[in-house]
């Protein structure tokens, strides 16, 4: 990576850092661009060359957590399910667990009560979508897979939205078994 590479992918990051701060103080309502920019340490001019405005920066943040999220997710499908024994921590949603836990700092405020409904919605249906190529992957039939990924897809958000504000000694392990309970309790109460 050359140095302007390296300065450009600094300066986003300290907007996205600046602006997130602001974001989970009070809800992108209340959040200007004036004040990411004394929190980042920058003028409007270079907030601008980045950004075209707030929302486009809490998209940004969003874009990077689903996709490095659905990068994870994407080994699902190589996972023998038939051999996963409940109580044992679930090898991708060890790595999902760890992932979010590195980027706390976006998902807190993302799930807070200023959070955003269009995230939580946009996370679900990537799980959906993830889960889904899982069971077809595999040709699991269930009674309705809709359903069936949904349920799990609200499940899931909601044992991460429980980690971070209720129970944050959790640990990953204890996370992932958790939800590899719940993944295989679809798969196998709804048959």
């Amino acid at each position: 990576m050359n140095r302007n590479e390296y300065n450009r992918l600094h300066t986003e990051d300290t907007i996205k850092l600046s602006f997130i701060r602001l974001y989970e103080q009070s809800g992108i309502d209340r959040v200007s661009i004036r004040a990411v920019c004394e929190e980042a340490g920058i003028s409007r001019t270079m907030f601008y060359r980045y950004f075209d405005d707030k929302y486009q920066v809490l998209e940004s943040i969003e874009d990077e957590l689903i996709e490095g999220m659905r990068q994870i997710n994407r080994r699902l499908v190589d996972v023998p399910l038939n051999e996963y024994r409940r109580g044992e921590p679930f090898p991708v949603f060890v790595d999902t667990a760890r992932y979010i836990r590195s980027q706390e700092a976006y998902f807190r405020p993302l799930l807070n009560v200023h959070g955003d409904p269009q995230f939580i919605f946009r996370w679900k249906k990537q799980i959906r979508a993830d889960v889904r190529q899982k069971f077809v992957h595999d040709s699991i039939t269930t009674f309705n897979l809709d359903v069936v990924t949904e349920l799990f897809a609200a499940a899931i958000v909601g044992l991460y939205t429980y980690w971070f504000f209720e129970n944050p000694a959790l640990s990953c392990e204890e996370l992932s078994e958790i939800a590899g309970n719940l993944l295989c309790g679809s798969l196998y109460d709804f048959k």
